[in-house]
């Protein structure tokens, strides 16, 4: 853990004299080689404490997990120690994992807003909830590659994180069940930053190239293939292709790459293109720059978390730890990602996923709503 964050909202609602003050406790990756995608999720966090509050007294505390399992697990536990009652926070499972179990030991709600390894959920823990879902993400990646791609030969390169693992097996499954040869399923190391070799063993032999690489991972893969003239047809990355440094890192060379995403300030979902507006004016004045995509999933999940104190305030009852489980159980929310509700796992009731091309510099829909 690097520092600590507290950021204060006040209101003179009379609820506060109810004990209605929210504590909640934001275990994130602020350094080490996720902070980028840490950053992110936190600024969304932000946000939505500040804008969507309306009437709910909260204290934000914000630990650093330096990109590293013990420290996420480490992080969890001070926050429970200062008495919060909620968690959120976490980007990949390997940190997710740690924050769930002290959640599930201490009987505190976990929302975690970018988690996707099924076996976070498959367990009996009733504290545990997810924004994103590795089901829907794999239905989007199985259906728009057989509908836009029609491919007979496909690679797939995963990072050795236990998500990324899950889900390119899961997709090689798939897609054979289907008739599709899968010529290569590559593990690589993130650190490492090697990825040549990888590419040459599939150099003309693929239509179609998926990679659950992070942004920096896809750069570098995407740099390889122009810089060694690697043929490997279409190039899909599931995740980081939608920020706005890869156009500006590859110029032209972007154009025609594809991806996925679950926002996008131009791809909102239907209905709150208004709340998507506001969003983005909102960040640029609070922050500065305009929001990566990712701080959709931190904005989702403070918005969520709000309402479920707002669920209780209005029945006037207490914000303790298992009453805001049982509340984000029962709460609907609508964001520009989407509406968020849960199921008995703490699986999101419905999770959106859209797939596009980069043209002319930027991302346009191709498959999905």
């Amino acid at each position: 853990m690097r520092f600590l964050v507290i950021f204060l909202l006040l209101s003179l609602s009379p609820w506060s004299l109810w004990g209605g003050e929210l504590e909640v406790g934001e275990v994130e990756p602020l350094t080490g080689f996720l902070s980028h995608q840490g950053m992110a999720l936190h600024r969304g966090l932000v946000l939505a404490l500040e804008d969507t509050a309306r009437g709910v007294s909260c204290t934000l505390l914000v630990r650093d997990d330096s990109s590293h399992p013990p420290g996420a697990r480490a992080a969890a536990e001070d926050l429970v120690a200062k008495g919060v009652q909620v968690l959120t926070g976490g980007y990949v499972d390997s940190l997710v994992g740690p924050v769930a179990q002290v959640a599930l030991r201490h009987r505190i709600p976990y929302l975690a807003p970018a988690s996707l390894m099924a076996g976070l959920t498959r367990g009996e823990n009733p504290y545990f909830f997810r924004i994103s879902s590795g089901e829907a993400l794999l239905d989007t990646l199985h259906r728009g590659i057989k509908e836009l791609f029609h491919p007979w030969k496909v690679a797939i390169f995963y990072p050795s994180t236990p998500g990324a693992t899950e889900l390119a097996t899961r997709l090689a499954e798939l897609l054979r069940a289907e008739g599709v040869q899968v010529v290569a399923l590559e593990r690589f190391d993130p650190s490492s930053g090697v990825l040549a070799p990888l590419l040459f063993r599939i150099k003309g032999r693929v239509d179609l190239l998926v990679s659950f690489g992070f942004f920096a991972d896809n750069v570098r893969m995407i740099k390889a293939l122009r810089r060694y003239r690697l043929r490997v047809g279409e190039f899909l990355g599931v995740f980081g292709m939608e920020e706005r440094e890869l156009v500006e890192e590859l110029g032209r060379e972007a154009d025609g790459l594809w991806g996925t995403t679950s926002w996008l300030p131009h791809l909102p979902y239907p209905g709150t293109e208004e709340e998507s507006r506001r969003f983005v004016e909102a960040f640029r004045r609070r922050f500065g720059v305009a929001p990566r995509p990712l701080a959709m999933h931190g904005y989702a999940a403070g918005k969520t978390i709000l309402a479920a104190a707002r669920f209780l305030l209005e029945s006037g009852k207490p914000l303790t730890p298992d009453n805001m489980a049982r509340a984000l159980r029962e709460v609907r929310v609508l964001t520009p990602m989407g509406p968020i509700s849960f199921d008995d796992r703490g699986e999101p009731g419905s999770y959106r996923r859209v797939i596009f091309r980069i043209e002319g510099g930027a991302p346009r829909l191709c498959w999905g709503r």
